[in-house]
């Protein structure tokens, strides 16, 4: 394996450090019910995304039928 031929100052190694500390995804507002929910994802609590209901209740499901819009694929409930 490679060794270094000059030692690296502590500056240039906390340097690359700087960006290695873990960071809290923030949340925003869902806009349909207001809960909490992570960015460019689908609202735990309501099931929708983007303005669309992605995720549907099953007593919906049979009183739709064969209608009722199943989830995308990649997308997981």
């Amino acid at each position: 394996m490679a060794l270094p031929k000059r030692r690296h100052s502590k500056t240039r190694g906390r340097k690359r450090r700087t960006n290695d500390k873990v960071v809290k995804p923030q949340a925003s507002a869902c806009p349909s019910c207001g809960e909490p929910k992570l960015p460019h994802r689908m609202c735990p609590h309501c099931g929708t995304y983007n303005g669309r209901e992605i995720i549907v209740d099953e007593k919906e499901k049979k009183e739709r039928g064969k209608t009722a819009r199943k989830a995308p694929l990649g997308w997981k409930r």
